[in-house]
């Protein structure tokens, strides 16, 4: 069975404190608008995510889904409710307005949370306004024909902006997206009419992780059925909000790929095991191991029969038991990449954002070092984080072969593949 390692663990049932709120940053990209900018600064501070690489514009838009079906396992009310975001790619002739980062309510809440870590006063760090690269229900670029769709988790108590960058990069490369908060579980869900729903976890236990991969997986289920129904041309928004035109055409579920961080890698590879629908996944440094007692996920250790990418920085599946498990018995494709000098959240925007933010506010060495490890040159970590995302998806929904998973990469050296 897979299981999380205990070190990893302990992080989950921390909760918000100082040092794991500044590690649930939350999603939220941080940054200095000069590199030499005086640390002490009073002025709010911004952020525009690194322009991504491909070829096409892109769109975005929200989703209020409502499962009838399911009561929300941590408040006992009836009727799940999820925010969910569909990226595409779009004209590039659009010009409209661009999507935020994160929706000022929810971003006030994430702020009031870490900016203690920070150092910083409150409402310093203008998270609301850090600028993406895409543009708010822009028409879809509908000439690329049918393409495929990608699901994102992301870390436990972690909003679905966290891997922004990396879901703009793939859009830009022609792929459909879909991003999802895990109401209760994140820290702050702003929905359409304005309400926010904030974390509302029980005590810390094995019982409440194991309830929250549960919900997490049935939460990614019930978001392929609704990409099912909006295919098929119906509207699964709970307010019949208008959808871009032509978005359900575009949309191709017979390539599915999902990827998520830590927690949500960890998903990738569970629900590929119980729903078929998925056809590859990617686990971003989520430790698993199998010798803690009591089970937490669903049985996996037999692994996969299809493709999957483990990318960690101090998981392998030579120093974890779980890793290892899934690595003998997954019998497809597999590949094991390493960032030995990164750290968890090397793997979000974070590997970005804090070394930024450290030219305007002095991050504590130990937290930076901490969540994004000690790499000489942190942009080339993450540009090469997505280029190997990017590439994986490629191979295995689009059927191009990439030569780049045939072993390390004098173009990426902070990589190295674990054979």
């Amino acid at each position: 069975m897979f299981h999380f390692k205990k070190k990893f663990y302990r992080k989950w049932l921390i909760g918000l404190t100082a040092v794991v709120g500044l590690c649930l940053l939350n999603g939220t990209v941080i940054d200095a608008k000069e590199k030499g900018t005086s640390r002490v600064n009073t002025s709010k501070i911004t952020y525009t995510l690194p322009k991504p690489t491909g070829n096409y514009n892109i769109g975005t838009t929200e989703l209020h889904l409502v499962d009838k079906t399911r009561k929300d396992f941590w408040t006992g009310k009836p009727n799940r409710e999820l925010m969910i975001s569909i990226w595409y790619p779009t004209k590039k002739e659009y010009t409209g307005k661009k999507a935020p980062y994160m929706h000022t309510k929810s971003a006030a809440i994430t702020d009031k949370n870490i900016a203690p870590s920070l150092g910083v006063q409150v409402g310093q760090i203008d998270w609301a306004n850090f600028q993406t690269h895409a543009w708010l229900d822009a028409p879809i670029e509908n000439k690329l024909g049918k393409r495929p769709v990608i699901l994102y988790s992301p870390g436990f108590g972690v909003p679905r902006t966290a891997a922004t960058t990396q879901v703009e990069e793939l859009v830009s490369h022609g792929y459909i997206v879909v991003t999802m908060d895990h109401t209760h579980e994140t820290d702050a869900v702003q929905f359409p009419d304005g309400r926010v729903e904030v974390q509302q976890l029980p005590a810390q236990s094995v019982q409440r992780t194991r309830d929250a991969m549960q919900v997490r997986e049935q939460d990614i289920k019930f978001v392929l059925d609704q990409l099912t129904i909006l295919k098929n041309g119906g509207n699964p928004d709970a307010a019949k909000k208008k959808m871009p035109l032509g978005l359900n055409k575009i949309l191709d579920l017979s390539h599915i790929g999902m990827f998520g961080h830590s927690a949500g890698g960890i998903n990738a590879a569970d629900v590929m095991e119980n729903d078929k629908r998925i056809d590859a996944g990617i686990n971003l440094d989520g430790a698993i191991n199998v010798q803690i007692t009591e089970s937490i996920m669903s049985p996996s250790s037999k692994g996969l029969q299809r493709p999957f990418l483990l990318m960690g920085a101090s998981n392998t599946h030579e120093s974890d038991l779980g890793w290892k498990a899934f690595w003998e018995h997954t019998t497809e494709w597999k590949r094991d990449l390493n960032i030995p000098t990164g750290g968890h959240y090397s793997f979000t925007d974070h590997q970005l954002i804090l070394p930024y933010l450290d030219n305007v506010i002095d991050v504590p060495d130990a937290v930076q070092k901490g969540m994004i490890g000690a790499s000489t040159n942190l942009e080339r970590v993450a540009h090469s984080v997505r280029i190997y995302i990017t590439a994986f998806f490629n191979q295995h929904l689009l059927d191009q072969t990439q030569t780049i998973f045939d072993g390390n990469s004098p173009e990426h050296p902070d990589v190295r593949f674990v054979e």
